[in-house]
C-alpha cells in the first residue's frame, strides 16, 4: 500500500452495472483487495486515500449537489473497528461531497461474507432505520455507497428504507468501490 500510487488504483477503474448497483472496480483484483482489507480491518489511512480516488474519479466535477450516505454499521461493529470504512473513504475524497448520517443500522447483523446468498437477503432484511429525511435541494443526487458489493442484499436493504424518503426531484444511485 505504502509505494502504491493513486494513479496505479486508477487504472483499476472499471463501473459496472451490478444488478440496480454500480461497482466502481474489481474485488478480485489483487491491489483492490489489499486496499479494502487494509482500510476495513487495519484503519489505514492511506489505503482509504487511494480507495477515494476512485469515487472522486467516478463523480468528476459533478454539476449537482451530491450528498453521500455511507451505509451504516451495527453498533457492535462500529466499537470493533473504530471507524466505518467506507465513511474514511468518503472523508478522503473530498470536501465536495456532503456526508449524510440519514440511516442507521437498527439490527446487529451478521458479517455477509460468512453468508451464503439467499442467506445475506434474509440477514439484512429490516436492518437499517431511517434517522432523519435525507437533506437536499431539488436535483440532489444522493448516493448509498459500500465498500464491497457480492449479492446486492446490503444496498438493496438501505435504498428500501431510504427510498420512500427522498422528494421525487432528487435522485438516488447504489454504488460500491468493488465486486
Amino acid at each position: 500500500v505504502r509505494n502504491t500510487s493513486s494513479d496505479e488504483v486508477l487504472t483499476r477503474l472499471r463501473a459496472r452495472h451490478h444488478g440496480s448497483a454500480i461497482a466502481l472496480s474489481p474485488y478480485q483484483d489483487p491491489l483492490i483487495q489489499v486496499l479494502v482489507t487494509e482500510n476495513k480491518f487495519h484503519h489505514n489511512r492511506q489505503a482509504a486515500t487511494l480507495l477515494s480516488t476512485l469515487l472522486s474519479s467516478w463523480l468528476g466535477n459533478q454539476a449537482t449537489t451530491t450528498v453521500i450516505i455511507p451505509i451504516p454499521l451495527g453498533r457492535r461493529r462500529a466499537r470493533e473497528r473504530g471507524h466505518n470504512q467506507v465513511e474514511t473513504i468518503v472523508r478522503a475524497a473530498s470536501s465536495n461531497f456532503r456526508i449524510s448520517h440519514c440511516l442507521r443500522r437498527s439490527t446487529e447483523t451478521k458479517p455477509q461474507s460468512d453468508l451464503a446468498r439467499a442467506e445475506r437477503f434474509t440477514n439484512v432484511r429490516g436492518a437499517f432505520q431511517l434517522r432523519k429525511a435525507p437533506q437536499g435541494p431539488a436535483g440532489t443526487h444522493f448516493i448509498l455507497l459500500d465498500d464491497v458489493i457480492t449479492t446486492g442484499a446490503t444496498l438493496a436493504a438501505a435504498r428500501a428504507t431510504l427510498a420512500p424518503h427522498l422528494p421525487p426531484e432528487n435522485t438516488l444511485s447504489c454504488v460500491a468501490l468493488a465486486h
